[in-house]
Parts: structure tokens; C-alpha cells; sequence
């Protein structure tokens, strides 16, 4: 009888502490401060705030692109014969800036599987704002051989796309605990958007002919429209974060 007294008390005693000490694991609070990346021009700044098993993330993201990438230049001179003639081309394709930025809010579960890593997991919605520019410029030379005249014919297109974009996805990722303050996070978040869209395109053309006689014409087609399907399935959206975590 004795025997079972102290087993019920040990057992009452194991019961209490493990409940005393899971709800001091809900009730400790922290925060956390992060700077996430995409790639290597995209940036999130990030904070948090919950418990060891739940946290809530606002994030803001921004990212700029097109500056030096994607841009292309093109020379070409052929020599015709029959009409002797000398034909050049000339074409420059330039991105002078790709920018975007978002806003988003997710509900993170936490998971832990050992001391140092675990599981995150959650629903997660946004917001995106992206503006995509570029312009290309082509430049046509005709050259009588025998007379030295020419003629030269200038297209220059300007392209501008924007594009809202609400998203609703699920975020699927992982963390490691570097110590009680510093934490990395690493995730996915595929998601569905549904996008309105609104493109610009302007031309224009100048022909200058062999009289030096100059010709211009400007055109320009607007249109807008709706984008949807699912993104984020793939490595290239793959968000790293860098945490600073307090705890009260």
C-alpha cells in the first residue's frame, strides 16, 4: 500500500511539473526580428511575435532587377552586290529597372524534432506590386556604294508591365536554433494568385531617307487584362531568414 502511494504521488508529481512546464512554454513570449532572402535581389524584412509553438509574421519584401541583366546588343553589315549596296543593323535591347515589392502575413507552426531543429508550417496571405520596363532599340542603314547616300530607318519600343497580385498559399520550410538568440529559417510558400495586369507599349519610327527628308510616326497600344495560376513550387522562390529572437 505504501508502495502505491509513492507511485500515485511520483505519477501526481510528473503529471503536474510536465503540465506546469507546457504551459510556461505557451505563456513565454518572444519576438523576433528577421532579413530574408530571395536569390540574390530580393530582400524580406520580417517580424514575429508568439510563442515556442506559434508564431504571426508580417513581412514586407522588396527587389530590384534589370539594371546590368538581360541586356543585349546586336551589329550586322552585309554587302549586296546587285544593287551595291552596303545594309547594316544595329539593335540594343536594354531592362533599365525590374522592381517589386509585397506585403504578407502568415500563422507559422512551430515543430520541434530535436534541441536544434524542427518544422515550420502554416497558412500565409499577400500582396505583390510589380513594374517590369524595357526598351529596344533598333537602327537600319542602307548605303548606295556608288553615290555615298543613305537611307536610315530608327524603331525605338518602350515596354512598361504592372501587375497587382493578391496571393493565398501555405508555407512549408524548416529552422535551426544557432542558440537561444540567433535562428535561420528556411521555406517555400507555394501559392495561388490571381493578378491584374496592365501593359504599355510605345513605338517610335523614324525614317530618314536618302534626300535627308525625315518621316516620324509614334503609336501607342495600352491593355489590360487578368493573370492567374500557382506559384512558389520551385527552388528560385525558396525564402532564406536570417532571426534575431527575444524572449520574455
Amino acid at each position: 500500500m505504501k508502495k502505491v502511494k509513492i507511485f500515485v504521488l511520483l505519477t501526481l508529481t510528473i503529471i503536474v511539473s510536465t503540465m506546469k512546464a507546457q504551459d510556461q512554454a505557451q505563456s513565454t513570449k518572444i519576438k523576433e526580428y528577421g532579413i530574408g532572402l530571395y536569390g540574390l535581389s530580393n530582400f524580406s524584412l520580417q517580424y514575429r511575435w508568439g510563442n515556442e509553438k506559434k508564431l504571426f509574421r508580417v513581412s514586407g519584401d522588396v527587389g530590384f532587377s534589370g539594371l546590368t541583366y538581360n541586356n543585349k546588343k546586336s551589329n550586322t553589315q552585309t554587302q549586296d552586290p546587285v544593287t551595291n549596296r552596303t545594309y547594316s543593323n544595329n539593335y540594343k535591347y536594354t531592362t533599365p529597372l525590374d522592381f517589386y515589392c509585397g506585403l504578407g502575413l502568415s500563422i507559422l507552426k512551430l515543430k520541434t524534432i530535436t534541441d536544434n531543429f524542427g518544422l515550420v508550417s502554416g497558412p500565409s496571405i499577400g500582396l505583390t506590386y510589380t513594374n517590369t520596363t524595357n526598351q529596344s532599340d533598333q537602327v537600319n542603314v542602307s548605303i548606295n556604294n556608288v553615290t555615298g547616300t543613305k537611307q536610315m530607318d530608327v524603331r525605338t519600343t518602350k515596354t512598361n508591365k504592372q501587375e497587382l497580385r493578391p496571393t493565398i498559399g501555405f508555407v512549408f520550410g524548416a529552422f535551426y536554433k544557432i542558440n537561444s538568440s540567433f535562428y535561420v529559417y528556411g521555406e517555400i510558400v507555394p501559392h495561388i494568385y490571381f493578378g491584374f495586369l496592365r501593359n504599355k507599349k510605345t513605338t517610335n519610327y523614324t525614317v530618314t531617307s536618302s534626300n535627308n527628308q525625315t518621316f516620324t510616326e509614334t503609336t501607342t497600344d495600352p491593355e489590360s487584362g487578368t493573370t492567374y495560376g500557382i506559384s512558389g513550387l520551385s527552388n528560385s522562390g525558396a525564402l532564406l531568414t536570417f532571426a534575431y529572437r527575444i524572449t520574455k
